[in-house]
């Protein structure tokens, strides 16, 4: 027996999850259960719509998978999958729900608990029907525990499918991969994603399904290839919806570093020598602190309100001679370009500002502040220049996150424990629209016409804005944080950021709403359950848990 297992959050039900279910339901035999794991309840319903008798749903996570997530939030990297252990590690707490249900089945003596459990991600569609002879080459041949995706051309697998076989030891990887996460050992690996975690924990009994094959993208190189396609990042899952035509990828601005290398690394080494205070991680507080950029639409009327309640507040360097004219100093000033131009900004540095400065900043600059007496505290901005060595001399003080000063301050602030962000002047838009034919010194677009879309559940939305590449790639970065909820966001303004936590917010609050209405959910017995069918044998190790994400660890 084989049963298949995939979870998703509760955004990607009309981007791909949905569609993964009702192919799954039309194709796959009736005599092999899908069990789907959601974050709560919210999804219920709609997936009782298209599964079968024998499917399953568990809505919420177990107190492991809550304290994980609760004890980590803000550690993953916003722009570095392999730096992003919260984001990854719900598929592994997932298949071990499964697997405990299993073992608890086994401990009643249950006659068809399945032999295989297989992991299938939520973004692969069924595209033809599946046999049981087919699926004998997706699992680990005999002797075996696991059958797996390995990719010779990259540095960890693919785990969009992973065959556990429970009589020949799939279920000691399966264990050693939970206790990763545990225990906290994700955070001592290289990389913190799920795929290497499972190189680090499977054992030499493994089948490697895609053995010799080129490439990074791997899955049509598989036997499941025959009978499913899995849509495998952005790009693909816009195609998928036909918001994209293959030809065409969404705009993707990639940013690089504004001086040499070199130059970076002597910047930090001199730093070193002058910077005597360095920051380190503080505890979170519930303080909200109000973080202000330059853009041209910001309302200095609405700071000053801010700072006239006793709020802090932080300039980018950018926004600070606009908020002085006005009479507000700034509790602190946020440094990080490394071109000489940084020296203007600190002509006649104010000492009553703490300048929280990266130690890439032209040496200059940082003499300039320190000669005046001002309260200079260095963090090391990670800008792939090669400088771990220079900066493993204070670790503490590695800051990850952001191109430019206005998204990368917002994680120098998270490592001063702050959570809670209101951000006035983050537009990264234009007031008037430019002349989009005009090209920058590589030949390249100087100005963009974009169109932002709030892709929540409850709020589609979405509006054009005129903006610049360095803005666009602020803007990517933004997107990310957001969407994954690190923090507390509120913005200010007409421009980018602030249409983007409106919709967010309006979606929210309708989501909230409909929840609101929501009646007590039945058994399951009584919605999934004909007599005599395959899952009646599963109701006891397969509840329908309403152990949300949002509850108490501790209830």
């Amino acid at each position: 027996m084989i049963a298949v297992t995939t979870c998703f959050p509760n955004d990607a039900w009309d981007v791909y999850a949905k569609a993964m279910l009702l192919s799954f339901v039309k194709y796959w035999p009736k005599d092999i259960p899908l069990l789907v794991n959601l974050n709560d309840d919210l999804l219920f319903e709609d997936c009782k719509k298209i599964l079968r008798p024998n499917d399953g749903v568990c809505c919420g996570w177990d107190k492991d998978h809550i304290d994980f997530v609760e004890r980590n939030k803000g550690k993953d990297s916003t722009t570095d999958y392999r730096k992003q252990a919260v984001r990854f590690c719900h598929k592994v707490f997932a298949i071990k729900h499964v697997l405990t249900s299993i073992e608890e089945a086994k401990k009643e003596n249950v006659s068809d608990v399945p032999r295989y459990l297989v992991w299938m991600d939520a973004d692969v569609i069924t595209t033809a029907p599946v046999t049981h002879e087919a699926l004998k080459d997706c699992l680990p041949k005999d002797g075996d525990a696991v059958a797996y995706l390995g990719r010779k051309d990259w540095d960890h697998s693919e785990c969009g499918w992973l065959a556990f076989d429970l009589e020949k030891g799939g279920e000691i990887i399966i264990n050693k991969m939970i206790n990763e996460y545990i225990n906290d050992d994700v955070f001592k690996h290289e990389q913190w994603h799920d795929s290497w975690i499972f190189d680090h924990c499977h054992s030499e009994k493994k089948t490697n399904l895609t053995e010799g094959k080129p490439g990074r993208e791997i899955w049509q190189h598989s036997p499941m290839a025959s009978f499913s396609v899995h849509h495998k990042g952005p790009v693909a899952k816009e195609v998928m919806q036909g918001l994209k035509q293959p030809k065409n990828v969404p705009l993707r601005i990639e940013t690089k570093n504004s001086i040499p290398d070199e130059n970076i690394k002597r910047h930090i080494q001199i730093n070193q020598l002058q910077i005597k205070n360095w920051l380190s991680t503080c505890k979170e507080n519930d303080e909200e602190i109000i973080v202000v950029s330059a853009g041209p639409m910001l309302q200095l009327d609405e700071v000053m309100k801010e700072y006239n309640a006793g709020k802090k507040i932080v300039a980018v360097k950018h926004a600070l001679k606009r908020l002085k004219e006005i009479g507000i100093t700034p509790w602190a000033c946020i440094l990080l370009d490394p071109r000489p131009h940084v020296n203007k900004f600190v002509e006649s540095p104010d000492k009553n500002i703490i300048w929280l400065v990266a130690s890439q900043v032209a040496p200059e600059a940082v003499c300039t502040l320190l000669d005046a007496g001002c309260n200079v505290w260095g963090y090391h901005a990670a800008v792939g220049a090669d400088e771990t060595v220079l900066t493993e001399k204070q670790p503490d003080s590695i800051v990850t996150g952001g191109s430019a000063t206005a998204t990368r301050g917002l994680f120098v602030l998270d490592k001063l424990g702050f959570r809670k962000f209101k951000l006035y002047g983050y537009d990264l838009c234009l007031t008037e629209k430019p002349d989009l034919k005009e090209k920058d010194q590589l030949g390249q677009p100087k100005y963009y016409e974009i169109t932002i879309a709030s892709n929540h559940n409850y709020n589609q939305s979405k509006r054009t804005f005129w903006s610049t590449a360095e803005f666009v790639a602020q803007y990517q970065e933004m997107n990310e944080m957001i969407a994954r909820k690190i923090w507390d966001i509120q913005a200010f303004g007409h421009g980018i950021i602030p249409f983007m936590t409106e919709a967010k917010t309006i979606g929210d609050l309708r989501e909230q709403q409909r929840k609101g209405k929501i009646t007590p959910l039945p058994s399951y017995r009584n919605l999934l359950c004909k007599k005599n069918s395959l899952w009646a044998t599963w109701r006891k190790p397969w509840p329908l848990t309403l152990l949300r994400r949002r509850a108490d660890s501790n209830s």
